[in-house]
């Protein structure tokens, strides 16, 4: 079994694997730059399983930012119905592209 480890970013928790792409909330770092990933939640190389209570001090998931882009858009429509009111609004997250490049051992 590959080694993974449990991620938390932007509010959300991911399960990565090294050489994984993700697509993540836009985080401040250029093209090109490595980053660290934390706090992270879980750590396994394989055989044996490290769980964080909530998460793992000093350790961090390094990843390779590929670039920034935006996601497709959502839009919310609410209606009320023989009322006459109706809003429509669209957004757009901002989202950065980034791999996988190591996982620390447990």
């Amino acid at each position: 079994m590959k080694p993974y480890a449990v991620i938390e970013t932007g509010g959300k928790q991911y399960l990565v694997r090294p050489d994984d792409r993700l697509t993540i909330e836009r985080i401040a770092a250029e093209p090109g730059q490595t980053v660290a990933l934390a706090p992270v939640l879980a750590i396994s190389d394989g055989s044996t399983l490290k769980v964080g209570t909530p998460d793992l001090p000093d350790a961090t998931v390094s990843a390779q930012v590929l670039g920034h882009s935006r996601a497709r858009k959502v839009i919310s429509y609410r209606k009320k119905r023989r009322k006459g009111y109706h809003r429509k609004v669209g957004h757009r997250q901002s989202v950065t592209s980034v791999r996988i490049v190591g996982i620390p051992t447990p």
